[in-house]
């Protein structure tokens, strides 16, 4: 199913380039000392594309809101587990913000890393969907999805091996993934400037300072709380929306958002058409 024909996703959710800093000052206010109440032990990396999970999060939101009160009447459903996975998907984006200040401030080098991993895991994805139905070896990927981009390192190490595969099989996958050449090159780009850095003694890839690990800490203690939420509407998706589950309460690193970020431009473009 092509998710732009879903004509019951409006175009005036709020995305994370959208929503402003205030609202999620307020939510990261708000559920800190949750947050900073988790057991270390239960504290693990935020590794996903925070911009993307929140706009499908919010996509989320606007379908279960209709069926709020089935949900609730579900086993273990709070009466405010739609407000905290708002709550925290807004505290996790401030969170990520601040990680990224911290880091600005160690070194104001101009290297995007929100799209370094952004591009691994486009790149990865479409690689591992044409891989799948054999038209593409598999596997070349074992490495890269093992190695879970914990690194900027291995991120940037990643990007350089998966345009290599996309050099090689471009024949193949140009007309089977969303990937684009211009893609491929933009993150070979990045990676290398990152590799650059990297070689830097005392650049912003090196050790990490304590502003940067602390921030990296909260960051990762508010994915925990958002992920954890999610993860609970998502098992009770399918029993809401049946079949088409998906497309109504998409998961974190969907394309889903995608789409609708692209019908939000259009509607810009054409208020008329939306």
């Amino acid at each position: 199913m092509d998710c732009t024909q879903n004509a019951h996703i409006p175009v005036d959710i709020e995305m994370a380039d959208e929503v402003s800093e205030l609202g999620q000052r307020a939510a990261f206010d708000q559920f800190f000392p949750l947050a900073m109440a988790l057991p270390e032990s239960e504290v693990v990396p935020t590794r996903f594309d925070v911009s993307l999970a929140f706009d499908n999060v919010q996509i989320g939101l606007h379908s279960l809101e209709s069926r709020r009160a089935d949900l609730l009447a579900m086993p273990g459903m709070e009466a405010d587990i739609l407000e905290k996975l708002r709550g925290y998907s807004l505290a996790l984006l401030f969170a990520t913000r601040r990680v990224d200040q911290a880091v600005d401030r160690k070194e104001p080098a101009e290297v995007d890393l929100r799209e370094l991993r952004f591009l691994r895991t486009l790149m990865l994805d479409g690689y591992r969907n044409v891989a799948r139905k054999g038209l593409v070896p598999k596997e070349p990927l074992d490495a890269i999805v093992k190695g879970n981009a914990s690194t900027n390192e291995d991120a940037s190490s990643d990007c350089i091996d998966l345009a290599a595969l996309y050099h090689q099989h471009w024949d193949v996958l140009r007309d089977k993934t969303p990937v684009s050449m211009d893609d491929v090159k933009r993150a070979e780009m990045l990676a290398e400037r990152v590799r650059d850095l990297i070689a830097l003694e005392g650049g912003v890839f090196g050790k990490s300072s304590d502003d940067v690990k602390k921030a990296a800490d909260v960051r990762n203690r508010f994915g925990v709380l958002l992920v954890r939420t999610h993860d609970r509407v998502l098992s009770a998706a399918p029993y809401l929306f049946g079949k088409a589950w998906k497309d109504h309460v998409p998961t974190r690193q969907s394309r889903r958002a995608l789409a609708v970020r692209k019908r939000k431009a259009e509607a810009k473009k054409d208020p008329a058409a939306s």
